[in-house]
């Protein structure tokens, strides 16, 4: 027993010893930076190919700021680099974070890393013609380009224990950063050509576009990130590319998600940017953009605040479908205002897939028409709850005009009585009350009504008017008689009110007759009464008297004499019309608004054709006032 297992102990001994052997053999060379570096360029074959090598840095020698240029394709596979130690301070200057640092190369061709570890070098400064990859490398710091020009570039499931930075890096071709692990990654004042997709990566902290300059499309899928957070990138996609998404970021999940100052630029108008199935638990912002294809919110989920904040230009149209938020979201009405439509999931087409609630065939489709109801009614309802009262009435006009058109659709798809009263109780309700929203509508109609029947009651005769054909004629005769007989207007004017002065004076008389008889109240009532005639009278016949402007009959004054008279008793009489004009245009108004709030006093003054008239201006005014009070009362509710 004890012989078997001191062979087995033997036995294991020798395979980690085997072992050990072959993981030594395994780094088949040991290079310094500078060695390395002078490799590739002294290489004269197509591809520079270096694999199972260490590069260590050597203290003192070690000299990688240099310019060469690089013919030959580099692949560097199953390397490992080692960074510098604290110690190789004061000898070296290019280093970051204990990394090497790649600088002012030039590479003609490809530089490929495939399956690399260690402490992978910064490369800076540096130029390469054909495309630069990253693949299957893990690396235990940084993994930092900076000011790198390429043609292509991939980086492709590494596992990155510190960030991934890409910072004034320049590409023509694909940029493609997918299945990474990352601690964080940067993307600073990068311009890329050809576009940029991140894909299946894993972020241990932030996603972080500033000021990047991107052509064609951009996706980011797959992402799992403590933040997304794009700035002040200008994103340009051109017209004639057969994708419809401009920039897409689904299938991620952050805590936050900001999108500010950026500028998504397009000149066709079906192009997309696309937020779909993402969760952003915390917040998700797009703010102080401007967005020129149309910008569609698809099943994001989000138990935090959703923000389509100020300053947004949208030259197309938003659309939301599944989307969640809180009642602190802020969503800006002014720059949403008639731009909030709906997204037809179940059109085939992607060009077909935005929903006015326009045509026929859209309003066929209730399934979407209810989703957008619904999507513009939760709008609507959180502008209530944070006490925006005209932004919330602007929308409720816009989810009803929807409405009306759908009854119409389903009047003309099944025309009956009902439907058509629907249809047009709607658009009534929208032309005389912003559909109940605004009650100073009704007012306006009202008193266009009052106006317009005030005007036809000037044609017709009503009890209130002073201007009767009897009493014109009375004031007429007085004309006549004063310019041909020789009394001067109080004097007539006593002649034609003589029998009620006589009353006054029996009625005087009457009351000194009767006083100890009746109580003493009235004696003196009686006698205020007749002194105030007197004293109306006295005052009556001066004022007449003042304006008497004939002495004796017009026939015999002379000829200057009878033109000052005519002027001044045209004037007179015009004075008279148009008092009386006057009265009449006042009777009518009393006449047109007592008709219209219905008061009616008990009796209508009117006869003839004119009481049917006033009968119709007594419905329209029970109506119209039904409305105000009706639309009035729902917004001091509100």
């Amino acid at each position: 027993m004890k012989k078997i297992l001191s062979h087995s102990i033997i036995f294991i001994l020798c395979c980690f010893v085997a072992f050990n052997s072959q993981a030594q053999s395994e780094k088949s060379r040991v290079l310094s930076y500078s060695q390395w570096i002078d490799e590739m360029a002294a290489c004269t074959d197509s591809v520079y190919e270096l694999r199972n090598a260490l590069i260590r840095p050597v203290l003192k020698t070690d000299t990688v700021n240099r310019t060469i240029e690089i013919q030959a394709k580099v692949l560097i596979s199953n390397v490992e680099f080692e960074g510098y130690s604290a110690a190789d301070i004061i000898y070296l200057s290019h280093w970051v974070n204990n990394i090497a640092e790649l600088k002012s190369l030039h590479f003609k061709s490809d530089l490929i890393f495939d399956y690399c570890s260690g402490l992978f070098p910064a490369i800076m400064d540096t130029k390469i013609n054909g495309d630069l990859h990253i693949k299957n490398t893990v690396s235990n710091g940084d993994l930092d380009l900076r000011r790198v020009s390429t043609k292509g570039l991939h980086i492709e499931n590494c596992t990155l224990n510190g960030y991934l930075g890409l910072n004034k890096v320049s590409t023509n071709g694909n940029t493609i950063i997918l299945n990474n692990q990352i601690e964080n990654l940067y993307l600073i004042e990068s311009k890329l050509n050809e576009g940029l997709t991140i894909e299946k990566c894993t972020i241990d902290k932030n996603l972080y576009l500033k000021q990047d300059t991107i052509h064609s499309q951009v996706v980011l899928r797959f992402i799992k990130a403590k933040e997304i957070y794009i700035r002040d990138c200008l994103f340009e996609y051109p017209a004639d590319s057969a994708t419809l998404e401009m920039f897409r970021v689904s299938s991620s999940d952050a805590n936050e998600f900001t999108l500010s100052e950026c500028s998504f630029i397009t000149s066709d108008k079906n192009k997309t940017l696309r937020l779909l199935s993402n969760s952003f638990q915390n917040y998700t912002s797009i703010y102080n953009c401007r967005i020129d294809p149309h910008l569609n919110l698809n099943n994001l989920y989000t138990t935090g605040r959703l923000v389509l904040g100020e300053h947004n230009q949208y030259g197309n149209y938003v659309s939301l479908h599944n989307v969640s938020y809180n009642d602190a979201s802020f969503f800006d009405w002014p720059t949403l205002r008639s731009n909030i439509i709906g997204y037809d999931w179940l059109s085939d087409s992607e060009e077909d897939r935005l929903y006015h609630g326009q045509t026929d065939e859209e309003l066929a489709s209730t399934m979407v028409y209810d989703r957008l109801i619904q999507n513009k009614q939760g709008i609507y309802n959180l502008y209530r709850t944070q006490g925006h009262r005209q932004y919330a009435n602007e929308m409720l006009l816009e989810i009803r005009d929807l409405q009306t058109r759908m009854l119409k659709y389903r009047y003309e798809q099944n025309p009956n009585l009902e439907a058509y009263f629907f249809w047009k109780m709607n658009q009534f309700l929208k032309t005389f009350s912003a559909y109940g929203t605004n009650p100073v509508i009704a007012i306006i109609y009202s008193l266009k009504v009052i106006l317009l029947f005030g005007l036809i009651y000037l044609f017709f005769h009503n009890d209130w008017d002073i201007g009767s054909r009897k009493i014109i004629g009375k004031r007429l005769r007085f004309i006549l008689t004063y310019f041909q007989v020789n009394k001067g207007l109080s004097e007539l004017d006593q002649e034609q009110r003589l029998e009620s002065q006589n009353e006054v004076v029996l009625l005087a008389s009457e009351n000194e007759v009767s006083t100890g008889k009746i109580p003493f109240f009235f004696t003196r009532l009686i006698n205020w009464y007749v002194k105030s005639n007197l004293i109306s009278d006295s005052l009556r016949k001066f004022a007449l008297r003042k304006m008497d402007i004939l002495s004796g009959t017009f026939s015999n004054l002379p000829k200057k004499q009878q033109r000052k008279v005519a002027v001044l008793s045209g004037a007179w009489f015009m004075g008279f019309l148009l008092y009386t004009v006057l009265l009449k245009v006042l009777n009518a108004l009393t006449l047109s608004l007592n008709a219209f709030t219905t008061l009616g006093f008990g009796n209508i003054p009117t006869k003839g054709f004119s009481r049917y008239i006033v009968i119709v201006q007594g419905f329209i005014g029970w109506v119209l006032m039904t409305v105000f009070s009706v639309t009035l009362i729902t917004q001091l509710l509100q």
